[in-house]
C-alpha cells in the first residue's frame, strides 16, 4: 500500500471517538507532512487557551499528537498501533 493511500484510508477514521491515555478523545486530523494525527480530548472542563501573547482567551478542547512512526522511522509507533485498534473496533 502507498503512503498516499495509507493517508486516505486515516483520513476515513477522522470523527472516529476512542480513548487514549485513559481519556475520551476524538480523532479530528491526519497531518501527511508531520505523519501523526490529531485527537481532540473531550473530559472535563477544557484548559484555558491562550492568545498569541500569553493572555488568557478561552477554554478549549485539548488536542494531542499521535506520532504515526516510531523513533526509528520505519515501523509504525506501538502508541498509533493501540489508537488505530481503537479507532478500527469503534471501542
Amino acid at each position: 500500500m502507498s503512503d498516499l493511500e495509507f493517508i486516505r484510508r486515516l483520513r476515513r477514521l477522522i470523527g472516529r471517538r476512542c480513548r487514549y491515555l485513559g481519556r475520551d478523545c476524538q480523532l479530528i486530523e491526519v497531518l501527511a507532512d508531520s505523519a501523526a494525527v490529531i485527537l481532540s480530548c473531550h473530559e472535563g472542563l477544557p484548559p484555558i487557551q491562550g492568545d498569541q501573547y500569553g493572555q488568557p482567551l478561552r477554554r478549549a478542547a485539548e488536542n494531542i499528537q499521535v506520532p504515526l512512526f516510531a523513533a526509528d522511522g520505519d515501523n509504525l509507533s506501538d502508541d498509533f498501533i493501540d489508537l488505530l485498534k481503537q479507532l478500527e473496533t469503534g471501542a
